[in-house]
């Protein structure tokens, strides 16, 4: 019972911070940016991160309605399928950004609607009261869940590869981005070691149960 109680408010505590983050990311206007262009150019991920924490709110089945199959297949399922895309489309939408480059947006949308999808049915389904899957179907939502995570471990591979040869080009940039010419080859660096260790760790993690 302990466990149980730790583990729900682990999961409340999760969402409540991820949307806290979101609102506070997608509202909040400092003083410095008057304009909606200041802040697109001072906070280049802001909708992104908005929009990517904004959906922890599919977890409150998981809360108020714990022991249902489909929540507890989200549970387990989640950072599986939200690490990978969290990681890799918050690198494009801010390193893109310095660099104008645009490439990522069609396959990244193409990706994530399918992420959406499962979670969205799973969020729905887990407020219903026992199982809405066969065992088949249940074996199909898992599988496909693989596919698409190794698609977007692959997408974040290539994206931390392109990242750490924009870092090799500029390597007295430091952390100044207020141009091309000053890229922010250290945070650069930094975010490809955490972007890859955090997508390595929730696969161990799920792997271990």
């Amino acid at each position: 019972m302990l466990a149980h109680n730790i583990e729900l408010l682990s999961i409340t505590f999760f969402m409540t911070c991820s949307l806290c983050s979101a609102a506070v990311r997608r509202l909040y206007r400092p003083p410095h940016c008057v304009s909606c262009s200041d802040m697109d150019f001072n906070y280049p991920a802001r909708n992104v991160f908005s929009l990517l924490y904004s959906l922890a709110i599919l977890l409150v089945p998981c809360i108020v309605n714990p022991d249902d199959t489909e929540a507890k297949m989200l549970k387990q399922l989640y950072f599986v399928l939200f690490c990978p895309p969290a990681v890799t489309l918050m690198i494009c939408k801010y390193f893109g950004a310095v660099k104008n480059w645009d490439l990522w947006r069609w396959l990244s949308l193409a990706l994530m609607m399918p992420v959406v999808a499962i979670m969205a049915m799973l969020s729905f389904l887990g407020f219903v009261d026992g199982s809405q899957f066969s065992e088949n179907q249940i074996n199909t939502i898992r599988y496909s869940t693989f596919a698409i995570s190794i698609a977007w471990i692959v997408m974040c591979v290539i994206v931390n590869v392109k990242l750490f040869g924009w870092a090799r080009r500029h390597p007295d940039g430091g952390d100044e981005f207020s141009n091309a010419a000053d890229f922010p080859c250290a945070f650069a660096l930094r975010c490809t070691v955490q972007s890859l260790g955090a997508v390595a760790l929730t696969r161990i993690f799920y792997a271990l149960g």
